[in-house]
């Protein structure tokens, strides 16, 4: 698996190899990637665990995960995925559009469940580990559907929707009744290592909080290939440079040139795969304007130099 393309930010590309919705990305930490940046997107998103242990972040939580957890990401969700420590890491990314499930006309049920668990307020159990009894079902659930996606019988994709609505059927009588939704309570949440709870709603970003992050992530997506002065991204969220810098670290957990530059290194790290331009091409269309600090940051975050990298990766 080379660097995912879903990577950039609220992604407009479609995530799909058919016109099926739905698709799996079997990835790999670190040796695909070094992590998969803080993101949103539409879609929903499942995060299945294969080997290892990592960490997970959604609006703000981190769930420490390991082989088998499941972790689900309604769409419009801030999240990013790492390694833990040094360990290796590798999970199975699913990714699908939640709207291939939802009835055009007719049946009202199954529309305001859809509607609901999209517009579902932010105390949902992202991590399904949390219910012993759901996680097992679901995990049967995501491994039949894999099956399926290894042979591709004829209408595999009736076979795909069957298991998903199995799937939504579980989280439904499992997770989301009401009696269930009451022991599942934010007292269950992993300790944040972030200190930033006054804009937090029960551990998770604030609504305000979260337009600004989303809005400075579709910034970078949009303008990553060009340069971009703090007192420009400062100005997309309506705050002084001083406050920007702060706003953040804080909720990011890194500098805003780190990110940017972590951001910028993965895209050139999928272009080093995907195409044959050279480094210095490479380097510009991703927003390094000097080829040697571009091969610096490269050779530290990926512990090689670009042209090793491609090479390595073609092998």
């Amino acid at each position: 698996m080379h660097i995912l393309e879903y990577e950039n930010y609220e992604e407009t590309k479609k995530h799909y190899d058919t016109d099926f919705s739905y698709n799996t990305y079997p990835c790999s930490i670190p040796l695909d990637f070094p992590c998969v940046p803080m993101h949103w997107h539409r879609e929903t998103e499942i995060i299945y665990v294969k080997s290892g242990r990592g960490m997970v972040n959604v609006d703000g939580i981190s769930y420490p995960v390991v082989k088998d957890s499941i972790v689900f990401i309604l769409p419009g969700r801030l999240h990013s995925i790492a390694q833990y420590e040094s360990e290796a890491f590798s999970y199975e990314n699913i990714i699908f559009d939640m709207q291939m499930l939802i009835p055009k006309e007719g049946d009202t049920m199954s529309f305001n469940f859809f509607h609901r668990l999209q517009n579902f307020p932010e105390d949902f159990p992202v991590l399904i580990d949390r219910v012993p009894k759901a996680h097992r079902a679901v995990q049967i659930c995501l491994d039949r559907i894999d099956d399926l996606r290894t042979t591709y019988p004829a209408g595999y994709y009736l076979g795909i929707k069957g298991w998903l609505y199995q799937l939504f059927f579980i989280l439904e009588s499992e997770i989301l009744a009401p009696d269930q939704m009451r022991e599942i309570t934010t007292c269950d949440l992993p300790q944040q290592k972030n200190s930033a709870v006054s804009s937090r709603k029960n551990g998770y970003f604030k609504e305000n909080t979260k337009e600004k992050l989303c809005l400075i992530t579709d910034y970078i997506a949009n303008y990553y290939p060009q340069k971009i002065s703090i007192e420009q991204i400062a100005a997309v969220c309506g705050f002084s440079s001083s406050h920007f810098m702060k706003f953040f670290k804080l909720y990011m957990g890194k500098p805003f040139i780190a990110y940017l530059n972590e951001y910028r290194l993965i895209r050139a790290a999928h272009l080093l795969c995907a195409s044959d331009d050279d480094i210095l091409a490479i380097s510009l269309e991703c927003g390094f304007e000097n080829v040697s600090y571009f091969n610096r940051l490269f050779l530290r975050e990926y512990h090689m130099t670009p042209s090793k990298f491609r090479q390595a990766r073609r092998n």
